[in-house]
């Protein structure tokens, strides 16, 4: 990214409270020094920052490494596509519960607690994941539920994000989370490719394949980062929501508490929207392609180009939002889903190949990681002062909400009602974001102020 900005000597300042280090970052930004050449705060800053991304995409691969054999392996333990249904919208349950009690975690117990349970949690779940082979499907979807747990986290993240960031900074820093989520969950299943070409018989009846693989891996990756999180994570103290004041006092009340409940309802429809994709996607493409031969590793590098592609998009957001205001970028990406959404449904003979690869890449690529990016940053720019944990759990359980009910949609109403309900929601959600930014210009008019409106950028 560019427009570096130089970081003050004085933006953190290190405290040692009961032998622990307290970091209170206050400025940050992108040096222009070398990792050497910062200063101990400035160093502290940044390994806080990378321990936090590192977290962020250990979690996220934890669907990105599955999702290619997942409904090949419910198959093989007997299971069907109402069961692919339940496994991944266990995964969300978990996740759904997950996302408030980090949030509440870290406003109590501070990030370095939070994070290191939910790790231990993961190790735990992807371990039980590989021996769906001796238990059966059960076993893949008790193990789902407690990865999903796990992966809560991500509501402690993008709080700690918030804590050590500007507010103009943070679409950004946002942004870069969301990449290292997308990397993990689109860019890995192109990993999973390496598990193809393993096959080591344990018994009779349990292997190491590319089904039982990519378990153990995940185990060892978060059992990796518990020590990392523990000695090297920056001692930040919590921050209790009696403490905090209660909201910036140039924004008015109205325009926070109307912006929270907007976007929590955008975050469930752009995590829902895209779960239609992640349940249906691999038997569809199977389909629309027509080989039977190897078509795992024909999913596998499917999802890796729409990966690519998606990540390409992650990295010039910072740029785009410059020159286009977040207001009309959140409003188009919503449009985009509900596109690659109509050409998803099946109009009588079947969805083809070009039909399914548009879709894909409309969903996938350009409409997710762009209402993803300023569903978030704009989420954290509204609530100001505010804690960010508990908030930043309640639009995390949301989304696992939305990823919870479309899956089940996808299950049992269907693949074409599940994505006709997509399109529905997505042009919802688009006109939601212009009726709330009408709603904050009719206030301006009313109340005659002149402050930056941090949502959306603009002046109210």
């Amino acid at each position: 990214m560019s427009n570096f900005v130089e970081l003050d000597e004085d933006a953190a300042e290190v405290k040692e409270i009961n032998g622990l280090q307290e970091v209170d970052l206050v400025q940050t930004g992108l040096p222009k020094k070398r990792f050497w050449q910062l200063t101990p705060e400035e160093r502290l800053f940044w390994i806080e920052m990378s321990i936090i991304l590192l977290v962020l995409f250990v979690a996220e691969s934890s669907r990105g490494l599955v999702v290619p054999t997942l409904y090949l392996y419910v198959e093989t333990v007997g299971g069907g596509k109402r069961v692919l249904g339940m496994v991944i919208a266990g995964y969300s349950v978990g996740r759904l519960f997950g996302s408030s009690l980090f949030g509440w975690l870290y406003n109590t117990k501070g990030g370095r607690f939070a994070l290191v349970v939910s790790c231990a949690i993961a190790v735990l779940g992807n371990f039980f994941y590989s021996l769906a082979p001796l238990f059966g499907v059960w076993s893949i979807i008790v193990s789902r539920a407690l990865v999903g747990l796990g992966s809560g986290v991500f509501s402690v993240a993008r709080a700690m994000i918030a804590d050590c960031t500007k507010v103009e900074e943070r679409t950004r820093f946002m942004a870069y989370s969301s990449a290292v989520q997308f990397i993990g969950f689109a860019l890995m299943p192109g990993a999973a490719l390496i598990f193809l070409y393993i096959d080591i018989p344990i018994t009779a009846t349990y292997e190491l394949d590319e089904y039982t693989l990519p378990g153990y891996v995940l185990a060892l990756m978060n059992a990796i980062i518990v020590p990392i999180v523990m000695f090297k994570l920056p001692y930040r103290a919590p921050t209790p929501e009696s403490t905090t004041k209660k909201s910036d006092s140039s924004v008015p009340e109205e325009i926070i508490t109307l912006g929270i409940w907007v976007f929590i309802f955008l975050n469930f429809v752009a995590r829902g929207t895209l779960a239609v994709l992640e349940t249906t996607g691999a038997p569809v493409f199977a389909s629309a392609w027509g080989k039977t031969n190897d078509i795992v590793m024909d999913t596998s590098i499917m999802m890796l180009i729409l990966g690519l592609i998606g990540l390409i998009v992650f990295f010039v957001i910072d740029k785009v939002e410059k020159r286009i205001p977040e207001l009309y970028l959140l409003t188009f990406s919503f449009i985009i889903v509900a596109v690659g959404g109509m050409l998803m449904i099946d109009y009588g003979p079947g969805v083809n190949l070009a039909q399914f690869l548009s879709g894909a890449l409309l969903i996938w690529s350009l409409g997710s990681p762009i209402s993803q990016t300023f569903t978030l940053s704009t989420f954290s720019r509204i609530l100001g002062s505010k804690p960010q944990g508990t908030l930043m759990g309640w639009i995390g359980s949301a989304g696992s909400v939305g990823r919870i009910v479309f899956p089940i949609l996808a299950g049992f109403g269907g693949i074409n009602v599940s994505f006709i309900i997509s399109v529905i929601v997505s042009l919802l959600s688009a006109g939601m974001v212009l009726a709330y930014n009408w709603r904050v210009q009719v206030i301006k008019r009313r109340m005659t102020l002149d402050v930056e409106l941090p949502q959306m950028g603009t002046k109210f």
